[in-house]
């Protein structure tokens, strides 16, 4: 059997920062089966969506393959009962119709992250000049999904992306209390790893240490090549800020030190001038005369 992802490339420690993409490799990675990660670039450019292949099988939606390959004998839930079956599947329904529009509001609704963040990640991708319109063309094609259970003639866009945000961290903190038996990674990881300047729902997920871990974990043992390319990344990004700061703090006082140097360095020579006669301080006049070494003044 031969599974192929297509997915958007990787970025910020992530093998990809498509939200189906992750769920699936996430999937394929903890039921260890193997799979050939595939970058369409092409198809990215023209804005069209990845697709997943097992076989000669196309699959558009992560519920059909899934449900492919449970037909196919790969599946996370062996050794579970049929009540916890029941259950899982219907906190990953809950984790879809409230997390999902909770993520997708901070990454692409969310003006400053769009801006300062995702938009310039996606354009990276895809290049000039297709970077100029597909991400705004994805852009509101998610945001018409994610306000589609809201009436705006009734309610503004900033009261549902608020209503959105709230029920998000709510789902955050249910899946903080039963992660020891639910693992939910690809949201998570995508929320986390993103370096969003404005996402209240990223706030509150970084106040929950045991998802933390849980992601990185998962990160370290599944996707370790990323990972640790990112932690590198990081680590020298830190370093160099540290060497800024310490440039910045050390300034004034290396500042200080060269203006005394040079005092001390004028004052020396003075000393060195009037004690060799060079320099000769005469009467009341205050009158200071100097002469070459060999024509001194004689007493």
């Amino acid at each position: 059997m031969k599974i192929i992802v297509e997915c958007w490339p990787e970025k910020w420690g992530l093998p990809s920062i498509d939200l189906n993409a992750l769920i699936v490799m996430s999937y394929l990675s903890f039921a260890g089966v193997p799979y050939e990660r595939r970058i369409p670039r092409w198809k990215l450019a023209f804005g069209k969506e990845p697709k997943f292949y097992v076989d000669d099988k196309e699959f558009s939606s992560v519920d059909e393959l899934f449900s492919h390959l449970r037909k196919m004998g790969v599946s996370l839930e062996y050794d579970v009962t049929i009540v916890q079956s029941a259950d899982i599947l219907a906190f990953r329904s809950y984790i879809e119709s409230v997390l999902k529009p909770a993520l997708m509001e901070s990454l692409l609704y969310d003006s400053k992250n769009y801006v300062d963040t995702v938009r310039p990640a996606l354009g990276s991708m895809i290049g000039f000049p297709f970077s100029l319109f597909v991400p705004n063309a994805l852009r509101d094609r998610v945001n018409s999904m994610t306000f589609a259970n809201y009436n705006l003639e009734y309610v503004t866009e900033s009261q549902a992306a608020q209503d959105i945000r709230d029920h998000g961290a709510e789902c955050l903190t249910q899946l903080s209390h039963r992660l020891s038996t639910q693992k939910f990674f690809a949201h998570l990881a995508l929320l986390l790893k993103c370096p969003l300047p404005s996402s209240p729902l990223q706030s509150h997920l970084q106040g929950c240490d045991n998802l933390i871990h849980f992601v990185n974990r998962v990160l370290r043992e599944h996707f370790p090549n990323f990972y640790d390319e990112e932690e590198e990344k990081v680590k020298q990004e830190k370093e160099t800020k540290r060497k800024k700061e310490s440039d910045v703090v050390e300034w004034p006082n290396k500042r200080k030190n060269q203006v005394f140097a040079v005092l001390f360095g004028i004052s020396a020579m003075l000393f060195y001038a009037f004690s060799s006669g060079m320099v000769t301080y005469e009467g009341k006049g205050a009158h200071i005369a100097f002469h070459s070494r060999g024509n001194r003044r004689r007493k």
